[in-house]
């Protein structure tokens, strides 16, 4: 099993005189020359640290005191994080590079696939790792890209006794490790979700205390961290209605029913518990 990671932000544009204008050129030219402002230049010139919560700044500060800062991109290639051209770019940008890789794959009774910059490879024992490996840094090169070698995985999974293992290491991809028998969630996941939340209960009990709520708000907490954010609820026959918003928690639920993995639900199975202690604390 091959896990790589692409740099697909390595994308350059061909020159093209004025009578080779391409299709859609003026979006091309505006999503690529894309400005900015980096969030330590404008909370030094603001003297405030920002929030997810509230605004870096008003609009008479943007224009008057961050209008300075703005960076404009100097590089014919690249698009800003988020936008959503991005998936679909990359996709249409890969169309070639997934052909070929797909074919060579096959041709080893191999199966492949590729989320974004994400790309996964299975092979049956006895296949020349190393050339298929050679293959693709060409392949990824001969499309103006480069493989993220410090992300590369290369596990092999054997049964013993009947029970699959990997080795040296579980398998990691799009945020989940396998080692032949059980899938969990990736345990910097997890201790981004604990941050956050332990974050999300310090500020609602700073608001109390500095007077901004009247009360502690526990139902914005456990409706953003807990599986309380998102039910399901019958509305007449079998039809089943979604109410609230997911979450980390319930996207692990989620996972755990997809995936079929007890083991997630372990993970975090001690959550409310938690979040009550904390409120309490």
């Amino acid at each position: 099993m091959i896990r790589l990671d692409v740099n697909l932000d390595r994308r350059r544009k061909k020159k093209s005189g004025p009578n080779h204008a391409r299709p859609g050129k003026r979006l091309f030219k505006s999503i690529t020359k894309f400005a900015y402002i980096r969030q330590n230049d404008a909370e030094c010139a603001l003297g405030k640290n920002s929030t997810r919560r509230r605004p870096v700044c008003s609009e008479l500060e943007l224009r008057s005191t961050l209008s300075k800062l703005v960076r404009k991109n100097p590089n014919n290639f690249g698009i800003p994080q988020g936008s959503p051209l991005s998936g679909l770019l990359s996709n249409i940008f890969m169309l070639d590079f997934d052909a070929k890789l797909s074919t060579e794959v096959s041709r080893l009774s191999g199966n492949y696939w590729r989320y974004s910059d994400d790309i996964l490879i299975l092979v049956p024992e006895g296949a020349n790792v190393e050339e298929l490996l050679n293959f693709v840094t060409n392949l990824l090169s001969s499309n103006g890209l480069a493989e993220n070698v410090n992300k590369r995985l290369v596990v092999d999974f054997k049964s013993n006794a009947g029970v699959l293992k990997s080795s040296p290491q579980m398998l990691q991809y799009l945020g989940f490790l396998f080692d032949g028998e059980r899938t969990l969630i990736r345990p910097s996941s997890l201790s981004r979700y604990w941050r956050k939340l332990k974050s999300a209960v310090k500020r609602q009990k700073y608001l109390v205390e500095s007077g901004e709520s009247e009360r502690l708000r526990s139902n914005h907490i456990y409706q953003g961290y807990s599986h309380l954010g998102y039910r399901r609820r019958r509305v007449g026959g079998s039809r089943e209605k979604h109410s609230g918003c997911g979450n980390f928690i319930t996207y692990a639920l989620n996972a755990s029913l997809v995936l079929d993995s007890n083991e997630i639900r372990g993970q975090i199975s001690g959550h409310m518990n938690v979040i009550d202690d904390l409120l309490k604390n």
